[in-house]
């Protein structure tokens, strides 16, 4: 199957499922940023993570919750 970034296969105004998230918490933990457990829920510690990589990568910071579709581009996940 084709590359497809995940920033690509997520509307802008939806939340990230579960799976999504955990993707997420893996490219993180693979970077070196301690998502917590990799349980698909978009808690206080992956928050933290997501929020150090951006400031690392000097991406606009993600409000708490959120993820930036640049962060999703720089984090280079498929869908």
């Amino acid at each position: 199957t084709p590359y497809v970034p995940i920033a690509d296969c997520i509307d802008e105004y939806s939340d990230l499922d579960a799976g999504e998230i955990k993707l997420i918490q893996v490219a993180l933990a693979l970077r070196g940023y301690n998502p917590g457990p990799i349980d698909g829920i978009f808690g206080s510690r992956t928050t933290r993570a997501l929020n150090a990589y951006e400031r690392g990568a000097r991406i606009r910071t993600s409000a708490p919750r959120f993820i930036n579709f640049s962060t999703l581009y720089e984090l280079d996940l498929e869908c």
